[in-house]
């Protein structure tokens, strides 16, 4: 399982240089004018904690295959994106496969020109928002005549209200942005009472943030990780919460749900402590697995 996270904001508001610090590599050319991003950019981050080191190191593994989380950044989004001004058609069609979306706001100040000319991140969040939400709407307009349920769907929308799961479920076919998680990142120094997280991007990044953001991703994703262990491998697995652990084999290898008979866990936080579980049982998250098999 690899998540998709769409990068989306305004220009030069810091998603090029995000993309880079989350990946370690300079993928995204960065400058400090408008639309640096023409064709999107993706790039893999790894999540590699402290912890999964040392499980490696504790059973001489030769390796370790860490989870990983594809980014994509593209071009920025300014008012009127749905309509097509900009590059906005392009921004949205490509942000359309992400399962979730990073949104970044500006509160940094400086020699970096403002596409509003003046620094105002709540301003810039109503404008994503709007955007996002128009295109949404747009779609259903284009498409309800052959899919029903997208009339009541729009209607939702305009009235800010929930989507049930049948419903949600025909958003993720179209790709609506209504039916997407959003993490949002506020780069500078000023706090914002609206963003999950707020550092600078050009000075305050960490690996400790990074792993921040990733969990965060995982938190709103409703997803966990479990890890497996050997001498030739350790090896980090994503899966959704409260999953069992005839679920959690099936990620190991497709053949091993079917001879599963029992699972032995070690917390992560306590190695030498065991505990012997049943196959149906929910996962335990942040823990080592063996999988006992006829």
């Amino acid at each position: 399982m690899r998540p998709k996270i769409g990068i989306v904001g305004l220009p030069n508001v810091g998603k090029s240089t995000f993309l880079n610090l989350m990946t370690e590599k300079n993928i995204a050319q960065t400058a400090p004018w408008p639309f640096t991003t023409i064709d999107p950019n993706r790039g893999i981050s790894f999540y590699d904690k402290d912890i999964f080191y040392e499980v490696a190191k504790k059973f001489n593994s030769k390796r370790i295959i860490f989870a990983e989380f594809e980014f994509i950044d593209v071009a920025g989004l300014i008012k009127d994106s749905w309509q097509g001004k900009g590059l906005g058609n392009q921004f949205l069609s490509h942000l359309k496969e992400a399962d979730i979306l990073v949104e970044i706001v500006r509160t940094f100040t400086g020699n970096v020109p403002h596409v509003d000319e003046t620094i105002d991140p709540l301003r810039d969040h109503q404008i994503i928002e709007k955007e996002l939400k128009m295109s949404d709407l747009k779609i259903c307009q284009n498409n309800k005549k052959k899919e029903k349920t997208l009339e009541i769907i729009e209607k939702k929308i305009n009235l800010n209200e929930k989507l049930d799961q049948k419903e949600l479920e025909i958003a993720k076919k179209y790709g609506l942005f209504t039916c997407k998680e959003k993490l949002i990142l506020a780069n500078g120094d000023e706090k914002v009472d609206f963003a999950d997280i707020c550092f600078s991007f050009k000075d305050n990044f960490t690996k400790k943030i990074k792993i921040e953001i990733l969990e965060k991703i995982l938190e709103k994703l409703n997803l966990t990780y479990f890890v497996t262990a050997n001498e030739n491998e350790t090896r980090i697995n994503l899966i959704r919460k409260n999953a069992n652990f005839s679920e959690a084999a099936e990620i190991v290898h497709s053949d091993f749900p079917k001879n599963l008979i029992k699972v032995q866990v070690h917390p992560l936080d306590d190695l030498n402590k065991k505990l012997i579980v049943g196959k149906n049982d929910k996962i335990i998250p942040e823990s080592l697995y063996y999988f006992i098999l006829k």
